[in-house]
């Protein structure tokens, strides 16, 4: 990055070009042009970044600038003067922002050929030696900013970093708070939630996306026809498709159940390896429930047994 501002009695103004082709010029206001000139070249570093930064994320810029005073301060990052330390603030910030380092390097006036031209407003003398001098090659293409050739007004309470961030949170939170507020009220008046999950629910997994671009949701509950849930549905699959294995053994501790269920499984081996009786009850919340015993077996892969739901009298549930 090439950069550079003049002061003149009839003219002030700064420019800054860049390698990739971009590049920019602007004439300072009465109000502007009255700073110094090291302030001046300052800002133009200041206003090329906040055209760029968004560029550079995990970069390390290189900036060659012909002011040595603020070319010093850059390298140190602070000045003795406030007026180029409220710059060097507002360069600190947009580096934390979009995650990049400028390098400082000094270069004399007269090898600064390129951004002095547009710094005055030369904008054809600098077409004709950006390329001349190397600073672009044949395959570069010009990308001037859109509102190039503009008059720069200073902007107010410069190097206010703590403001500045605070201010930028506070927007991004009032744009969050519309957001969601615009997407409440898409939902319209009188809509209860007993509503809205009925209206994911309907929606079947794999049908693609809703009328306004998201995926559709997957059910709350996995249903099958005849009052089937999703654990009666996962016990089948074990049975009909898990064909044996070891099964590890329960110590007495495991062998509580706590909380009543629809379908038990108990599983428990003997230190001679065969599989016996065991009875479990417990009662709670009037529900009692018993295990049957398992198929004894020596050796070999073994499936434990399973009980159905029991009623309040003992006996198994039939329907």
């Amino acid at each position: 990055m090439w950069t550079d501002a003049s002061k003149q009695a009839r003219y002030s103004g700064g420019g800054w070009v860049s390698a990739c082709g971009a590049y920019d010029w602007f004439k300072y206001g009465s109000r502007a042009a009255r700073r110094p000139i090291d302030f001046l070249e300052g800002d133009t570093v200041v206003a090329c970044v906040e055209r760029l930064a968004h560029k550079w994320r995990g970069c390390v810029v290189q900036f060659f600038i012909d002011n040595s005073s603020f070319q010093k301060s850059g390298a140190k990052g602070r000045s003795k003067a406030h007026r180029l330390n409220d710059l060097l603030r507002e360069l600190l910030a947009l580096m934390i922002k979009f995650g990049f380092v400028i390098t400082w390097t000094w270069i004399a006036t007269e090898e600064n050929v390129d951004a002095d031209h547009l710094s005055r407003g030369r904008v054809d003398e600098f077409l004709r030696t950006v390329y001349e001098r190397g600073v672009w090659t044949s395959t570069t293409v010009p990308e001037p900013m859109p509102d190039i050739g503009r008059v720069r007004t200073l902007p107010e309470g410069r190097g206010n970093l703590a403001g500045g961030l605070a201010a930028e949170g506070r927007a991004q939170s009032a744009a969050a708070a519309e957001a969601a507020e615009a997407e409440v009220s898409s939902v319209g008046p009188g809509v209860t939630l007993t509503e809205l999950l009925a209206r994911a629910t309907a929606e079947q997994p794999g049908d693609g996306v809703r009328p306004d671009g998201r995926p559709a949701p997957m059910p709350a509950v996995a249903c099958m026809r005849g009052g089937w849930s999703t654990r009666h549905v996962l016990l089948l699959f074990g049975l009909c498709f898990v064909t044996g294995g070891d099964c590890m053994p329960l110590s007495a501790q495991q062998g509580r159940l706590v909380g009543p269920a629809s379908l038990l499984v108990l599983d428990q081996r003997h230190r001679c390896g065969q599989v016996g009786w065991r009875e479990v009850q417990q009662q709670r919340e009037g529900l009692v429930i018993r295990l049957s015993p398992l198929t004894p077996l020596s050796t070999g892969p073994y499936l434990p047994s399973i009980l159905l739901p029991l009623r309040r009298d003992g006996q198994p549930c039939t329907a």
